[in-house]
């Protein structure tokens, strides 16, 4: 087994949530594998480093890379891991091309290569479809997060297994709260509206007007905190609920602090509510896009999600919210998979 990973991920596209599944993957490299030499392949390392600055394994060796330098220092013997998330989506055409071809560059030069947990959505364009087959080709073993991507994968002549989101292959015992914590409600309320994939959300324009209202009144009384996770999620927090306790997390022990202290977490984003989930806290998961349903489906955690017209229900204690007792056992499959694909690689 090759003693060198470079993990390609969705780092540096200011996505906390792609951040949160990066810390999943440093700690299981790490303690299940004993990997102890780690390239991170970030667009934009500057933040991927600022991101991860506080990293809770600084026994390994992490360096966090531009994918220039990341292709001039791999070598035919490391093993390229192609990380989990739903980075490899055709809606946001340029970023997805630049991505796959990112992907296949590094293909190129590394023999050793798994594709874990990753989520392959709306490649209709011919490029897209010619790049995602050429990197499957060239990997060992391919595992996809929900059936959508599969089938895409089979299509494109690939053998696949459906697993898990990646977040599930952390153990998740080190982000329990501590029992004095408690930062109230926490609720995460990103730009539904600004997003190209808005449409796929399980809810219309008046039901999302109507909780921005619900959730701008509870800020006035305030009742909570709003957790941003994004520059542009901050901007439009501190427009819409300019009396709100409005915070900006911009590392990820600063997000899984915030969420562990909460005593009650409504979240848009999946990862989000998924962090909330692991540690235990009372969460409800907001289908704001297609992933949504599928993935936390497919974990076991359906329940969570919430339809927008019943939050103030949950916020007013009439329903109760999602609570998770045995993250670390329930996903015990999916890490001894993941850690037998990973020492099969030559």
């Amino acid at each position: 087994m090759s003693s060198r990973y470079f993990l390609y991920g969705g780092w540096g596209h200011d996505n906390i949530g792609d951040d949160l599944i990066l810390d999943s993957y440093i700690e299981f490299l790490s303690t299940r594998i004993g990997v102890s030499d780690l390239v991170i392949v970030s667009v934009d390392p500057a933040e991927t480093r600022r991101r991860m600055s506080s990293m809770r394994h600084a026994e390994i060796d992490v360096k966090v890379v531009s994918v220039v330098s990341a292709l001039a220092s791999a070598r035919s013997d490391d093993t390229l891991l192609v990380c989990g998330g739903g980075y490899i989506n055709g809606i946001w055409r340029y970023q997805c091309s630049r991505k796959l071809i990112h992907i296949l560059l590094l293909a190129r030069r590394i023999s050793n290569i798994g594709v874990h947990s990753v989520q392959i959505s709306s490649v209709d364009k011919r490029i897209h479809r010619l790049l995602c087959a050429k990197i499957l080709q060239k990997a060992d073993w391919v595992t996809v997060r929900d059936q959508a991507s599969a089938e895409v994968v089979k299509r494109l002549g690939a053998t696949q297994v459906i697993t898990e989101d990646a977040i599930s292959i952390s153990r998740g015992d080190s982000y329990r709260p501590s029992t004095s914590a408690d930062a109230g409600i926490v609720v995460n309320m990103t730009d539904v509206l600004r997003r190209g994939d808005h449409h796929e959300a399980e809810f219309d324009l008046a039901e999302w007007s109507a909780l921005e209202d619900y959730i701008r009144d509870c800020g006035m009384k305030s009742r909570i905190r709003v957790l941003c996770a994004a520059e542009y999620e901050y901007r439009y927090a501190v427009r819409n609920f300019p009396n709100a306790d409005v915070i900006y997390c911009d590392s990820v022990d600063e997000t899984i602090s915030n969420i562990s202290s909460a005593k009650l977490l409504i979240a848009t984003r999946m990862h989000l509510a998924l962090a909330g989930i692991r540690a235990g806290i009372p969460t409800v998961a907001i289908a704001y896009n297609g992933k949504v349903r599928p993935t936390l489906t497919h974990l076991g955690f359906d329940k969570a999600i919430s339809e927008v017209s019943n939050i103030h229900r949950v916020v007013e204690g009439g329903t109760p919210a999602f609570v998770c007792h045995d993250w670390s056992g329930r996903f015990e499959g999916h890490r001894t998979s993941l850690d037998s694909m990973l020492r099969k690689i030559k």
